[in-house]
């Protein structure tokens, strides 16, 4: 069962999740989570680099096909919020 999130106006890619070896982008699907990537990680409220309830202690790591660059610019604008 998943969750019911359509009343809210969700980006189709995540500003963390895109980044992240874990995560089923497209289908904001994570191996962390049993259901849909919560909103507030989804959306970079929290950036999951530390635990989050119920993410089975998986939390981000960088895809190895992200460049240093790329990185750099994510962190810096993660870190302005």
């Amino acid at each position: 069962m998943g969750i019911d999130d359509s009343e809210f106006n969700i980006p189709e890619y995540s500003k963390i999740c895109t980044y992240c070896a874990h995560a089923i982008p497209q289908k904001r699907k994570c191996k962390a989570f049993d259901d849909l990537i919560p909103l507030e990680i989804w959306m970079g409220e929290h950036t999951h680099r530390t635990p989050y309830p119920g993410d089975h202690g998986i939390v981000f790591e960088w895809r190895d096909s992200v460049v240093p660059a790329v990185r750099e610019e994510v962190t810096r604008e993660l870190a302005g919020r």
